[in-house]
């Protein structure tokens, strides 16, 4: 399979429906010289779902939901992460804010977008069934990390740190994974789609949420001695994460 064809197999179904085969013609004509402006564009066509081609407005809700929701759960991940760390960002809070609100800020922002379940047998049934499948994994994998953890002697255990470590970030990752591809898999028949104003404002209190949280991250970093790189880093991949809130408002707009 060549490059060219990879590159427009990796662009959204929707618009490979509509545009793909006109698109690899164009591509294989121009050679390598269009890969670099194949994976741009891909890039930038699944930073913003809501301009793909869709049948319905509710099915762009359901994509700026699902974006939000995703993009959401990463920064929790990130955050997460970098409070566990021993970098200044675990150990200060801002004086009127701390990561806990803005957590607490972007729940409710979740709590927003998220698309309501049809009350009925059907709709719940699926809801259900795919919530067991997808989070199967994830969950036999941390109970058997909190059983290990339990049941081992404090010898063994100081062995085996870094394999429950990684069993719990392994968790916790996998877990945010298949809690996107749930809510990406969700359609009419069994929630309904959130009202375009609920969205909008959800998705901006998960900004808000997000540049506070990116706020407290970048400020750790230099209200120590020296610059912090981990805080600094954290600081600026929640500023990037969060950008992708304000560019799904722009496109919720535009559409």
């Amino acid at each position: 399979m060549s490059v060219t064809r990879v590159l427009v197999r990796m662009y959204p179904e929707s618009f490979r429906d509509r545009w793909g085969s006109a698109l690899e013609a164009d591509a294989q004509s121009a050679g390598w010289r269009s890969w670099p402006s194949l994976l741009a564009t891909v890039i930038d066509l699944w930073l913003h779902p809501v301009v793909w081609p869709a049948a319905s407005a509710s099915q762009r809700r359901y994509r700026a939901a699902t974006m939000a929701l995703t993009v959401t759960l990463t920064i929790w991940v990130v955050g997460r992460a970098a409070a566990a760390s021993h970098s200044p960002l675990s150990q200060q809070y801002h004086p009127t804010w701390s990561l806990t609100n803005c957590a607490e800020l972007m729940l409710l922002g979740m709590v927003l977008v998220l698309p309501l379940p049809r009350l009925t047998w059907h709709a719940v049934t699926t809801l259900l069934r795919r919530t067991f499948l997808a989070l199967a994994a994830p969950a036999i994998l941390g109970i058997g990390a909190i059983v290990f953890v339990h049941s081992v002697d404090p010898a063994v255990m100081s062995k085996s740190r870094l394999l429950v470590t990684s069993c719990y970030w392994l968790t916790l990752t996998l877990g945010a994974i298949q809690v996107s591809r749930i809510i990406s898999s969700l359609d009419a028949s069994v929630t309904v789609p959130p009202h375009p104003a609920r969205l909008r404002l959800g998705i901006a209190v998960l900004a808000v949420g997000g540049a506070l949280a990116s706020w407290i991250s970048l400020s750790s970093a230099v209200s120590t001695e020296g610059l912090d790189l981990l805080s600094a880093a954290t600081g600026v991949c929640l500023l990037i994460l969060t950008s992708i809130f304000f560019s799904t408002l722009r496109d919720l707009g535009n559409c």
